[in-house]
């Protein structure tokens, strides 16, 4: 809607962690819409484990369940750094200090007579109702034809989810599109340490917009 509302036939992606996967479903999806695909330490989605379909029946029962369970409340905090301070404590905040988690949480709150409380939608939290297997989601990697840069970080998604060490790998041999580039620092590496994310991305799409004057 957003490339439709600006007039623009082709775009570019630069998306991180879910942003990532997304852009790659998009990418795919609509191959004739897209230029370039920046994914930022991600790339590959939680997919379901197994081949039977009795795995999308109980994929799609326990997510059924968490929904109707729903007891999720958004906590109030006094201020966005009390609340910032918290969230640099959690798991996919590590590394990021507190005034750079506070950039990422002040976007999304809402401000209450006592205090604020974060704004998102809390479908987020649930399980998926249901979800692609590996074969399917490979099926997405190999339908994207654009150029893609993966970025990874050192200490980043393979360290939250041990299980995708070595996707780059896997990826590069499904899709010979895509270049791989590690940095240090941790899940959100491009907010730690952004001038050299910030250069390879430029140099990523000059390179790209060169090979076609």
């Amino acid at each position: 809607h957003i490339r439709i509302a600006l007039g623009l036939e082709k775009i570019s992606l630069v998306g991180h962690s879910l942003g990532a996967v997304i852009s790659i479903l998009y990418a795919a999806t609509y191959p004739e819409r897209v230029d370039k695909t920046v994914t930022i330490d991600s790339i590959i989605v939680q997919v379901r484990e197994g081949t039977g379909n009795g795995n999308m029946v109980e994929q799609l029962r326990k997510a059924v369940d968490n929904r109707v369970k729903d007891g999720f409340k958004h906590k109030l905090y006094p201020d966005a750094h009390t609340l910032a301070t918290v969230k640099s404590a959690s798991t996919w905040y590590v590394g990021l200090d507190v005034e750079l988690t506070k950039l990422i949480v002040e976007r999304n709150t809402d401000q209450h007579e006592d205090g604020i409380k974060q704004r998102y939608d809390p479908a987020l939290r649930y399980d998926s109702m249901l979800l692609l297997s590996r074969d399917e989601y490979f099926s997405f990697l190999m339908a994207v034809k654009c150029p893609i840069l993966f970025l990874e970080g050192e200490e980043g998604i393979t360290k939250l989810i041990p299980q995708l060490k070595g996707m780059e790998a896997v990826v590069m041999a499904l899709n010979k599109n895509v270049q791989h580039e590690l940095h240090p620092g941790p899940h959100h590496f491009h907010m730690s340490y952004p001038e050299p994310v910030a250069a390879s991305i430029d140099r990523f799409l000059a390179l790209n917009m060169a090979s076609k004057i």
